[in-house]
């Protein structure tokens, strides 16, 4: 319908959310494919490509490119993205996701000082939005950097921090992935007592995870179908 109606940025946002629905089911080739085919349909010469929805969305796009990246251990190509929506976002003042998933890659390329720097910016921002899920996520970032540096004392501290932030929003996800965390560190630190406390954690918001997300997974296909069928249509009108 939006490609009938010439809704250039709506038909993109239709491909990128379909991207987005393979991100969430982990099928990162589909995920790619389609959103490679919203940044093509962005490059419509009939666009004001200075305004701030297109910057915003070209920021989630590279973004989303990275995280995809990153999971296929592609890490140059990944910094590649990241630092490409990081230019977008900049004219937006939504740079704080970049930030940290730069600092990321460069945790994967075993430099820390480099991370560091991209950690306290996307941090400083966050605290001054009080973006609580947001400032989670930077301390987990924090603990990764001081896990690496094999200062687990300090990894761990990062860890309550970051916990009690996801706790505050209630994010279970994030939750369950950061006390899955602190029990590997107290694993290797031989410190059975908080160990189990940890892995005990674990199961228990798994299982409300699984719960949830059994029901959501069959919304995602039906969505995925749905858009699907939808886009096959327009192609044939």
């Amino acid at each position: 319908y939006k490609q009938k109606m010439g809704d250039i940025p709506g038909e993109a946002n239709v491909i990128a959310n379909i991207a987005a629905v393979y991100m969430k089911l982990r099928d990162w080739d589909l995920a790619k494919e389609y959103l490679n085919k919203a940044i093509d349909v962005y490059k419509d010469p009939s666009l004001n490509h200075n305004d701030t929805l297109f910057a915003r969305e070209f920021a989630t796009i590279f973004n989303n490119l990275g995280v995809i990246a990153q999971n296929e251990k592609q890490l140059i190509l990944a910094h590649d993205h990241y630092y490409r929506g990081l230019a977008f976002a900049k004219l937006i003042s939504g740079q704080e996701m970049l930030l940290n998933n730069i600092g990321l890659t460069y945790l994967d390329q075993n430099r820390p000082d480099d991370a560091l720097a991209f950690f306290a910016k996307a941090l400083e921002i966050r605290r001054a939005m009080n973006d609580k899920r947001g400032i989670a996520s930077s301390y987990r970032s924090f603990s990764l950097y001081y896990k690496l540096i094999q200062e687990s004392d300090s990894a761990l501290h990062y860890l309550e921090k970051a916990m009690l932030s996801a706790r505050l929003v209630g994010d279970n996800y994030m939750m369950s992935n950061l006390a899955k965390f602190a029990f590997d560190i107290y694993n290797h630190k031989q410190q059975a007592d908080s160990a189990l406390k940890y892995i005990l954690m674990v199961r228990e918001l798994d299982e409300v995870i699984n719960q949830d997300e059994a029901g959501r997974s069959l919304m995602r296909m039906e969505l995925a179908a749905k858009l699907q069928e939808k886009e096959r249509i327009q192609r044939e009108a």
